[in-house]
């Protein structure tokens, strides 16, 4: 049972290591010029708030894909590693992280971009995240049986 613990864990964590940080590549580096002069343009112009929104909401759904990607690779490493307490203290922050971006990330309209809404995004790390912590907190439970 830990076997398929550990590669549950293994395979939840790679997606959500290249699921956030494709994330937080498109909306830290790729997009963050844009955004930027998005929101000196409409600075101070009225009825321009879903606008900022937006690129905020854009903003946290990237730093959320940062946060999942270093929790999700710490845990892999660790669950790979044997190391049961760090494996259990880094399921428990991939699993905050992942439900915690979730939450926090705007559900709101993309006016008409190509671009999924910040939440949907981070249900795109979020929930692989959750799977893997909840496997990798199993995993480490179980310690080194691998019956």
């Amino acid at each position: 049972m830990r076997i398929l613990l550990v590669i549950v864990t293994v395979l939840g964590s790679l997606c959500a290591v290249g699921l956030g940080g494709l994330t937080s590549y498109a909306r830290l580096v790729r997009d963050a010029d844009d955004m930027a002069q998005i929101e000196k343009s409409i600075e101070g112009q009225a009825g321009m708030e879903s606008v900022v929104a937006m690129v905020k909401g854009f903003r946290m759904a990237g730093i959320g894909g940062l946060a999942v990607a270093f929790a999700c690779l710490a845990l892999l490493i660790f669950t790979l590693a044997g190391g049961r307490a760090p494996a259990t203290l880094f399921a428990l922050a991939a699993i905050g992280a992942g439900v915690a971006f979730i939450v926090l990330c705007p559900n709101l309209e993309t006016m008409g971009a190509d671009e999924l809404p910040p939440r949907t995004q981070a249900m795109l790390y979020g929930i692989p995240a959750a799977i893997a912590g909840l496997a990798g907190l199993g995993a480490a439970r179980m310690g080194r049986r691998l019956t």
